[in-house]
């Protein structure tokens, strides 16, 4: 497959450079709130949380072999953390494969909820909140 844009050959410059066995590659989450409504997009193992009144109600399903075999019913979801392909993804930024980007629905928020991408959390609405737990 050929490189895509300007992105790949600065990938490849990189991993030269740094005589690495393998390009960089890299997962991503995205989430927009506007109106009171959230728009979301992510790939690979990256993920958005949605918390209401203290209780996660939602959350991105990762593109990674654990979650295939959860989702097949191979393993159960005790044994996720430890599993030995827990690193695996199938989508990725970066890699020679264009990345399977997926896109969640609109969906409504609630005055005080919170939303989660990774380590970073931001509120966009007032801090009177049922709090955050994460």
């Amino acid at each position: 497959m050929r490189p895509r844009g300007p992105r790949l050959p600065a990938l490849l410059l990189y991993s030269s450079q740094f005589s690495m066995l393998e390009t960089p590659r890299t997962t991503c989450v995205a989430c927009i709130i506007q109106s009171n409504y959230a728009y979301w997009a992510h790939v690979g193992d990256s993920r958005l949380y949605l918390f209401r009144q203290g209780g996660l109600i939602g959350r991105t399903k990762d593109h990674s072999k654990v979650q295939y075999l959860l989702d097949q019913g191979i393993i159960g979801a005790h044994e996720v953390a430890d599993h030995p392909d827990r690193n695996k993804i199938f989508s990725c930024l970066g890699g020679v494969v264009p990345p399977q980007i997926a896109t969640g629905r609109e969906f409504a928020l609630e005055t005080g909820e919170f939303e989660r991408v990774g380590s970073w959390v931001h509120s966009s609405f007032p801090s009177d909140s049922n709090g955050f737990i994460g």
